[in-house]
């Protein structure tokens, strides 16, 4: 069983496309609850290993989610009480785990998924216990490494830029500038736009209209970083798509619609959902390369369609796309995954499949 907090974006907001601010009546038997009061029992979360990468963007999605549902989700006092509640605690065993601004430096640029969310916490709740480590992340955000474009390395690879980032850092930059240095946060929502239009620019196929994972803008990385013009990698990763347009989603959050950053990313998602419709399969979900479907060793692939589906609905609930063009079939997305995602194991609780672990760039990149 795959990591069950990839459906929770997809439960909760699908359950919301009728207006920007309404909160909503969950059905009977909601699955976005039911998996939510799996994750408390199994208490996912609540303790952190910074050095499992993997565990960091984990718990900064989860915090969506949860939040996600309290917006946008009628829930009894009691129920609403426990989520809060449960944020907290994990919000609290996050905060040892990114103390280290040494090792936050060379660390994914995850943390700063955790590190919105930690700025939103405070904003709502004025958690001062959150500030050390709010400030912690700003001072590694104006040290990590970067382009000449100004686009951030995600990991430690030399010069390599991906999608995985957009979900984080141009969040975290825009809002700790509106939360606290309004002089400059023109300047900051223009910074996490171009982290965005850098990897459009690079990595787009133009025969797809989709995105290439990464680029090293200076074509040396080992493998295939000499191997095409614009310095892409090679395969075009469903979820790293998943994590660009949701990314958007949440910068777009943050940014006044006046500003010219927002319209820009905007018009971004946009197009890139287009593109994401073309690309469904029929059955409603998406493939794991999205440019190869049907190719042997390929798959339906849980994770990135639920990423799509949440991108769909709540594109359509503010305003960005079509509800006639997107809202069909980001539900039918959504019935895959019910169908062939969720798992009930049997003891009311649930699970979640067909989710792949990891894809690494630091590979051939290629399909094999």
């Amino acid at each position: 069983m795959r990591n069950p907090i990839y459906l929770l974006l997809p439960l909760g907001v699908l359950a919301a496309t009728s207006t920007v601010n309404d909160k909503v009546s969950p059905p009977k038997d909601s699955l976005a609850l039911s998996m939510l009061d799996s994750i408390i029992v199994r208490e996912q979360g609540i303790s952190v290993n910074a050095s499992v990468k993997t565990s960091v963007i984990e718990a900064g999605l989860l915090l969506t989610g949860i939040r996600t549902v309290l917006q946008h989700v009628k829930l009894p006092p009691a129920t609403a009480e426990r989520y809060e509640t449960y944020t907290d605690r994990i919000m609290s065993g996050l905060i040892p785990a990114l103390a280290n601004a040494t090792a936050d430096r060379i660390s994914p640029l995850d943390e700063f998924s955790v590190g919105a969310e930690f700025i939103r916490r405070y904003v709502q709740t004025g958690n001062k216990t959150l500030l050390p480590t709010i400030q912690t992340l700003h001072e590694v955000d104006l040290v990590r490494n970067r382009q000449e474009d100004e686009s951030y390395w995600y990991f430690t690879y030399t010069n390599v830029t991906t999608q995985d980032g957009l979900f984080s850092i141009p969040q975290f930059i825009s809002l700790y500038a509106k939360t606290f240095s309004r002089s400059v946060a023109s300047e900051a929502y223009a910074t996490a736009a171009l982290q965005f239009t850098n990897i459009v620019s690079r990595c787009l196929s133009h025969r797809t209209g989709l995105l290439y994972h990464g680029y090293d803008p200076t074509r040396q990385f080992p493998v295939w970083g000499n191997l095409t013009c614009r310095g892409h990698s090679e395969s075009i990763w469903g979820r790293a798509m998943g994590w660009t347009v949701t990314g958007l989603l949440l910068t777009l959050d943050v940014i006044p619609a006046h500003e010219p950053a927002a319209m820009e990313l905007q018009h971004a998602f946009a197009k890139l959902m287009q593109s994401v419709l073309t690309a469904q399969d029929e059955r409603g979900p998406w493939w794991q390369v999205m440019d190869q479907p049907g190719r042997e060793g390929n798959y339906l692939e849980s994770s990135a369609t639920g990423l799509f589906a949440h991108a769909m609905a709540r594109g359509v609930r503010l305003g960005y796309l079509d509800g006639k063009e997107y809202l069909g079939p980001a539900k039918k997305a959504f019935g895959w995954l019910k169908e062939n995602a969720v798992v009930d194991l049997g003891d009311g609780a649930l699970g979640y499949n067909l989710t792949v672990d990891v894809c690494s760039i630091n590979s051939t990149t290629r399909f094999d």
